[in-house]
């Protein structure tokens, strides 16, 4: 188990090399979301979860971190990461997030 800071955000890595979760508590906003890519990239696991029911509050900036971060994933190791345990709100936010991004990639 290993824990990483990303301002008011904590991560905590579990799970085999193969496949992590990664629980991500606390918030998430626009002032940490450039650590919190950051920190997600350099994990070494090739299958990823994260696992969001820790996290108390998500902005739109954060939303699109995790999107940015799920993408990223994707074309690095040909996985797309699951979301799991999203509490209500932020899964509207994260939902807000990919149809805005949708219709913009759409145009």
């Amino acid at each position: 188990m290993r824990t990483l800071h990303v301002g008011l955000a904590r991560i905590v890595v579990r799970g085999p090399l193969e496949h992590a979760v990664l629980e991500v508590a606390g918030e998430l906003d626009f002032g940490d979301v450039d650590q919190f890519v950051e920190r997600i990239a350099t994990i070494p696991h090739r299958v990823v979860s994260l696992d969001l029911a820790g996290l108390e509050f998500l902005d739109g900036a954060g939303a699109r971190a995790v999107e940015q971060v799920r993408r990223a994933r994707e074309e690095r190791h040909g996985e797309l990461p699951a979301i799991i345990g999203a509490t209500r709100a932020v899964d509207r936010t994260l939902t807000l997030v990919r149809k805005r991004v949708a219709k913009v990639v759409a145009h």
